[in-house]
């Protein structure tokens, strides 16, 4: 088996481990848990201690017709389906020699008939159609799966809203100022090398590091050409400023756990409420939608501007964009907060 996916781009390789020519042999240790896309078992391979992401046999995925581009079938799913996106992204990192910015994955598998029963023999938390989809067609296909570092961190679900899980999410993702700039830099370095994620929140990153890229797009990406994006009235789902704001508010959701002295006054992206008090804001022609829209245009970490070259990948890369907004301009911002105090 040769590298995936076969669609133009980065392809991640097949999962080797220690041996050559033998079907691996995968000892199902503990569940670890599901989301959207896929489930996570702590494996043994070849006396290695990993985490194995197994996708779903169906996903979901937010059609490209959705950003006004069309596709057919098999396009759709190079692209869009959440196993190809992630293998792209790892891909793409390692290519680019930035592997440090997530959790680190060390190949795909696809886990035969055999492997399948030792699972199922194992797995009584999940139910195999149910929560596999393992019905009609898809039964007795392979299972799609990547190989990662298995990291020990208070494991707790998006959708699990128990006492003290919100806590433990936010904390999970940044602990610290550090690890909160580790995030900022990290997205900025996924911008350079154009991967746009689109589903960062405090799920998906662990001490500033990124979990998960099954719903990323990677450049070449039939909704990543600048052309068409330029072409959109509203550009905000397909460039950069999304995972900005999603950076964001996971610095918001730990400022609210600290007192005023340890909170965090850098930011990803320029604040929306901050453009809305411009005096501009809302006195131009164009109406205020606009002048947002246009805001967003000129962010400069827009994934779709990286040129990727096969037979050199880093020299699409460029300059990251300054993760905070020139002093003066945060002077004014807070000055405008403390009038509003006062105020009321």
């Amino acid at each position: 088996m040769g590298s995936l996916p076969p669609a133009p781009g980065p392809k991640l390789a097949e999962f080797k481990g220690k041996r050559t020519g033998e079907t691996l042999h995968i000892d199902f240790i503990q569940y670890l848990g599901s989301g959207v896309h896929a489930h996570v078992w702590k494996v043994r391979i070849d006396g290695e201690i990993y985490a194995l992401k197994m996708f779903r046999f169906v996903n979901n995925f937010t059609p490209a017709s959705f950003f006004h581009v069309k596709l057919n079938q098999e396009e759709e799913v190079l692209h869009m389906h959440p196993f190809n996106c992630e293998a792209r992204a790892y891909a793409r990192l390692k290519e680019v020699n930035q592997e440090h910015v997530a959790v680190p994955c060390h190949g795909y598998i696809l886990l035969d008939q055999e492997q399948q029963r030792i699972l199922r023999e194992k797995d009584t938390t999940c139910d195999w159609v149910k929560d596999w989809y393992y019905c009609g067609s898809y039964a007795g296909q392979p299972i799609q799966a990547l190989v990662k570092d298995f990291i020990e961190f208070d494991n707790v679900g998006y959708y699990e809203n128990g006492p003290g899980d919100n806590l433990r999410r936010i904390t999970r993702a940044i602990d610290s100022s550090r690890t909160a700039r580790t995030l900022l830099d990290n997205m900025a370095i996924l911008h350079r090398v154009g991967i746009l994620h689109k589903d960062i929140n405090n799920s998906n990153v662990a001490q500033g590091r990124f979990l998960d890229f099954s719903t990323s797009w990677i450049k070449p990406h039939p909704c990543l050409d600048t052309r068409q994006i330029e072409s959109a009235r509203d550009p905000y789902n397909q460039l950069g400023i999304t995972d900005a704001y999603a950076v964001d508010q996971i610095i918001k959701h730990w400022n609210m756990l600290q007192p005023p002295k340890l909170r965090l006054w850098f930011r990803a992206a320029q604040d929306r409420d901050y453009i809305k008090r411009l005096r501009s804001y809302g006195k131009r022609d164009k109406g205020q939608k606009d002048v947002m829209s246009e805001y967003i245009r000129k962010y400069p970490g827009r994934p779709d501007l990286y040129k990727w070259d096969p037979e050199n990948p880093n020299a699409g890369q460029r300059n990251a964009p300054s993760r905070r907004h020139d002093r003066s301009r945060n002077k004014q911002a807070r000055k405008i907060k403390r009038q509003d105090r006062s105020k009321a």
